[in-house]
């Protein structure tokens, strides 16, 4: 015969010693019960044969609100209650901010923003300019939230990019951004204007500015309940004349693929999150284009993307449609132009609700020097907007010209990268107290009359442009005599 396993068998006793036998009673009936047998409840809550009563008379506790006795730190605080979440290109507000000079922190990862990899400088991942303003305005509108503040627009001046923000593959970059009110005197500050100074950071060079200006969010101007709708009617009129002269003047057609080839060509790749003209046509000074709105949803990580007040590709789009004209339709090419300067920029606060599948933008006014080109005005609608109301204004835009020969953040477009050329006597060489160096005085070659120039020319450099590169700089000084000098900087002989 064929015994079966032990099983464990509970024992639950009825009494216990050194125990009351109702406690005891009373765990026997739990136990049964929560194993699953039937018990009566009634029973063993009656044990002493009378129901009990529900007491309904007892005294209010006497609760005493006046003393806190929890204590919780700003910081705490303003990390758990936080205003808003967390925006993919300004970040969350710092928890040691104030509201008076409020202070943005955000951590920048390229696959966590794919799209910022369709923006390449010589191969190298490079924050567009576009990403900075949008930034200052992101900011901007979290404020005005905050405090309270009805706008409509929002309105950047004097806005200047300083170092190229660099963004490497395989590491993450610290930004941060600084909003204070804009110091009218040393006792008082504006209450509409702002000033802003974004900074990043990485383990390796530590801390570096990269843009500053001024931003404010302002209401249009309908204040004048007799001449306000008129004036309003008026200035949209002239939008629209302006607008239309524009459109007829640029008569000169562009091949969009052709403008991004050429920009590929000198080292600036667009990708399709950047690649936003669909239409493009110039004038002796006008350029009248159309854009698509580009969508960076499906890219990012689980479809998961913050609103954006305006897509920092469609504004960087906005500005491309310039170079056409700057360059009198591709003709002249002197290198590759960076968006460096705005003198000023308004955005209408309602742009981000626009569905339109094409935009048109329209251009006039150039100015152009060696290094910089300049449009006068951009005006961007929307076909589907309110007539006359342009959704961005943009005064003065300024590109600054790279170097076909050294495109990249080690160049610059000047022809000349030197402001001054100063020549020293070296001491070694014969006659050096009585003349300049071989003849050489402030810069010009005078005829030697003593001796030939035989050894090698040596230029020593004690101070470089951080953007200007020793290969460009020798390449720029002519030969003197039969030969050509050689360039090096003061740090670089020291080391040796």
């Amino acid at each position: 015969m064929e015994l079966s396993p032990p099983r464990k068998i509970d024992y639950l006793p009825s009494l216990k010693r050194n125990t009351d036998a109702l406690q005891s009673a009373l765990q026997l009936a739990s136990e049964l019960l929560i194993r699953g047998c039937a018990i009566d409840l009634s029973a063993v809550n009656q044990a002493n044969g009378k129901k009990p009563a529900v007491l309904v008379d007892l005294p209010t506790y006497p609760w005493n609100h006046e003393h806190s006795y929890w204590h919780e730190t700003r910081l705490s605080r303003n990390h758990r209650l936080r205003k808003f979440g967390r925006s993919d290109i300004l970040g969350v507000q710092a928890v040691d901010s104030n509201d008076i000079e409020p202070r943005w922190r955000n951590i920048i990862e390229l696959d966590n923003l794919p799209w910022l990899r369709d923006h390449k400088v010589q191969s190298d991942v490079v924050c567009p300019m576009t990403f900075f303003l949008t930034m200052a305005m992101e900011a901007a509108h979290q404020h005005a939230l905050t405090g309270g503040v009805p706008f409509t627009k929002y309105v950047l001046r004097e806005v200047s990019v300083g170092q190229a923000l660099v963004l490497p593959e395989s590491s993450q970059i610290e930004t941060v951004l600084n909003l204070r009110p804009l110091g009218e005197s040393t006792r008082a500050s504006s209450d509409l204007w702002y000033e802003f100074i974004i900074f990043s950071w990485n383990q390796e060079r530590g801390w570096m500015e990269h843009c500053r200006g001024q931003i404010a969010v302002q209401l249009d101007n309908h204040s004048n309940p007799v001449e306000g709708q008129r004036s309003l009617e008026t200035g949209r009129s002239l939008v629209v004349e302006s607008n239309s002269r524009t459109a007829e003047a640029s008569v000169n057609g562009v091949e969009c693929e052709k403008i991004y080839e050429t920009f590929t060509s000198m080292g600036l790749e667009f990708g399709p999150s950047f690649r936003n003209l669909v239409e493009c046509r110039t004038g002796a000074s006008s350029v009248y284009g159309r854009l698509r709105i580009p969508h960076t949803k499906d890219r990012m990580p689980h479809e998961a993307e913050s609103d954006y007040i305006v897509h920092p590709g469609f504004l960087d789009s906005c500005f491309q449609v310039s170079f056409p004209m700057l360059t009198e339709g591709l003709k002249l090419l002197s290198g590759t132009p960076i968006a460096s300067r705005v003198e000023e920029i308004s955005v209408s606060r309602d742009i981000h609700r626009i569905k339109d599948e094409h935009i048109e933008i329209y251009g006039s006014g150039a100015s152009k020097s060696l290094v910089e080109q300049t449009i006068g005005s951009i005006s961007v609608m929307g076909t589907d907007h309110d007539r006359g109301v342009p959704l961005i204004s943009v005064n003065g835009f300024t590109s600054t010209t790279l170097s076909n020969k050294a495109v990249g953040l080690d160049a610059t477009g000047t022809t000349y990268p030197c402001w001054k050329m100063e020549w020293q006597p070296h001491p070694d060489f014969p006659g050096s107290s009585e003349k300049g160096v071989n003849g050489h005085t402030n810069g010009e070659l005078a005829p030697t009359e003593d001796h030939e120039l035989s050894g090698d020319v040596l230029i020593v450099c004690s101070k470089i442009p951080t953007r200007v590169s020793l290969a460009r700089l020798q390449d720029t000084l002519g030969p003197t005599g039969t030969k050509h000098p050689t360039v090096v900087s003061l740090a670089a002989l020291e080391r040796h």
